[in-house]
């Protein structure tokens, strides 16, 4: 759930839940006192969530010893105190019944966020290894033939031959840099798309017919790198390499 969602849903919850309350506001039920706990838990856990998400408040020592020594000695202290004040009226009882939700509410809030937070950064790991293993799968054997083309085309036509050795100079300095980041301006991977089709369709000696369309509203939009050669990899092993085997 994205945090707007989560500030509309307790937004609307709370709504909800004064509305209850403001046509049981001359009632002494049981239910009104459960409404308004109800209300004051919602206000309470978005509070804390955003406070949280925004890290203008800490889980605090992050010696997991002393926190459970602190709730250990607290908790049971501010039960006590309930106990000790059952019988009285005024001030310091409802101050210790407070102060005891508080800690216990606390507590729960600083397990389930710390919980979903976990569950978040597994999801992030588990996207970050599924995309190194696709820039890891580029074809090496590509820039070994690519040497081979250029070997052959530095005897025939020089000229072209100086082309080609930008070409893959910029190809390289892509791959071995910039995919490193992670985020590069997506006119940049464009440019590296249209090297790799240039410097592939050089290889082949029969005339190939490479269709290459873009529409780009911008062209400074951050992408991942090497987000999209995988895919005009296998165009070319799975389309261009065996049509012209044919």
């Amino acid at each position: 759930m994205t945090h707007k969602k989560l500030y509309k849903y307790a937004t609307i919850l709370s709504g909800f839940i004064i509305v209850l309350l403001v046509i049981l506001r001359n009632s002494q039920s049981e239910l009104y006192t459960v409404l308004s706990a109800s209300l004051g838990l919602v206000v309470f856990y978005t509070l804390l969530y955003y406070l949280f998400q925004t890290e203008k408040l800490k889980f605090g020592t992050s010696n997991p010893m002393v926190k459970y020594l602190f709730y250990g000695i607290s908790i049971p202290l501010l039960i006590y105190g309930v106990q000790v004040t059952a019988g009285n009226d005024g001030f310091l009882k409802n101050t210790v019944r407070i102060l005891l939700a508080l800690e216990i509410a606390y507590l729960i809030f600083s397990w389930i966020y710390k919980y979903r937070e976990g569950i978040q950064k597994l999801k992030n790991d588990k996207l970050e290894a599924e995309l190194m293993l696709l820039k890891n799968q580029i074809n090496p054997h590509f820039f070994f033939n690519t040497l081979n083309n250029l070997y052959a085309l530095i005897k025939k036509d020089p000229d072209a031959a100086q082309d080609y050795v930008l070409k893959l100079s910029d190809l390289m300095r892509f791959t071995i840099y910039d995919s490193g980041k992670e985020k590069v301006p997506l006119k940049d991977e464009i440019h590296y798309l249209i090297n790799y089709i240039e410097l592939q369709t050089a290889r082949y000696h029969k005339d190939i017919d490479v269709n290459f369309e873009k529409t780009i509203k911008n062209s400074e939009a951050m992408v991942a790198p090497l987000l999209f050669i995988i895919l005009l990899e296998n165009a070319y092993k799975h389309g261009v390499e065996k049509a012209t085997e044919g």
